[in-house]
């Protein structure tokens, strides 16, 4: 390309062997290159004067996969599963779905009949061709992306509309009907496509409910597919989105920290798995994640606690305090959804915690005191779980 990032009218070809006269090589890759080139041009003209949306009925006659429909009925399901997205995320829901609807009409167009690895690419020109909306053209050439480790995501909202419900509709689709991943086995290559969509809602900061969203993508799929799968298929988002982690060297205990207070958003995930990483920086966070794991410990066998302490029946002025520093956080923490200053108020603990740990008798005779001191650790924890499960962390 030239610096105006235009198209140059040159090539690039590599040799297996040394030549003594390069002109011959040359020579033949123009007589290669030169049909190509020609028959493309053929295409690209032959093509414009069909329309996209005139495209759509030839996708009825397009296997998608067998009890999954067509590309068209696939193709209605991405508009529809578009129009919710974009309602949740306040993209163009009009754009989207009539992005989402147009998406894979380029499938039956001649030029991508020939050179497949233009599908999306070509449907771009040919929506701006017909004359559709800039956005809708964008987000159908871009709603395969991310195609591979390292590529960008769309650039528009739409785009990433598009891309999550053409992505989520072939997941739920085919683990739906049983075909998902096993062991080394994954010829729908569904690994790869669950981290792409994984990376547009995180790295697009996309605050969406991925159980929600898989529900829903599942709703509009035949009755041969298993809407009872949606809890697979969302552990089978977790595991990919592991996997996602651990190529950015996070710790896997941060990770089940995280998990195991189960947040709705993959990216609301992520910003709880920052806040853990800031957290563990301090050097408080030792004896908090010490006094974490102790306390989940003595908890395990009440399950009816609540946070309402009855602090009338304190004597120590330990526990009193603890109340009075935990009343204060949680004030402090109802105002904010910044995770990372959630941990840095609850680091403020630690010498509290100890404290009460050195002075109080939890387990005391008296059942009063011994629930109201229970209570007070339940509000505690609590507090902690609001971002993640500490006691991962130990």
């Amino acid at each position: 390309m030239d610096d105006e990032g235009k198209l140059l009218p040159a090539f690039i070809s590599v040799a297996n062997i040394e030549s003594s006269d390069l002109s011959v090589i040359i020579d033949g890759n123009e007589r290669v290159i030169r049909p190509r080139l020609t028959d493309s041009e053929f295409f690209w003209e032959k093509d414009k004067s069909t329309s996209l949306e005139s495209r759509l009925s030839k996708l009825d006659s397009v296997l998608f996969m067998k009890s999954l429909g067509s590309m068209g009925d696939k193709a209605k399901r991405i508009e529809s599963l578009s129009t919710y997205i974009a309602k949740v995320i306040g993209a163009d829901a009009n754009r989207s779905a009539r992005a989402g609807l147009l998406a894979k009409t380029d499938l039956v167009s001649d030029m991508v009949g020939e050179f497949a690895d233009l599908q999306g690419v070509m449907g771009g020109y040919y929506a701006l061709n017909d004359g559709e909306d800039s956005a809708v053209a964008t987000a159908i050439s871009e709603h395969y992306h991310p195609r591979f480790a390292g590529d960008t995501l769309p650039s528009t909202n739409e785009g990433l509309v598009v891309a999550i419900a053409d992505k989520l509709d072939t997941i739920t689709g085919i683990y739906g009907i049983g075909q998902g991943p096993t062991g080394s086995k994954d010829p729908y290559a569904l690994r790869r496509m669950a981290l792409g969509l994984l990376r547009i809602m995180v790295e697009g900061e996309l605050k969406l409910d991925l159980k929600a969203l898989i529900k829903q993508s599942l709703s509009l799929h035949s009755s041969e597919v298993d809407t009872s799968s949606a809890d697979a298929i969302y552990q089978f988002m977790m595991d990919r989105l592991r996997a996602y982690y651990k190529e950015q060297k996070v710790s896997s205990k941060a990770f089940e920290a995280v998990l195991a207070v189960r947040p709705e958003s993959p990216y609301d995930f992520h910003l709880r798995v920052a806040a853990l990483n800031a957290f563990t920086k301090d050097s408080a966070s030792e004896s908090l994640i010490e006094a974490n794991k102790r306390i989940a410990n003595m908890l395990k066998d009440h399950h009816d606690l609540g946070t309402d302490v009855d602090t009338s029946v304190f004597v120590e002025q330990a526990e009193q305090a603890l109340f009075d520093a935990t009343s204060a956080i949680a004030s402090s923490l109802a105002s904010t959804n910044d995770y990372t200053q959630s941990m840095r108020e609850l680091l403020s603990l630690k010498d509290t915690i100890d404290e009460f740990f050195d002075k109080v008798m939890v387990n005391t005779d008296d059942e009063a005191l011994k629930h109201s001191r229970l209570t007070l650790l339940n509000w505690v924890r609590s507090l902690f779980l609001s971002v993640a499960d500490v006691s991962y962390l130990s």
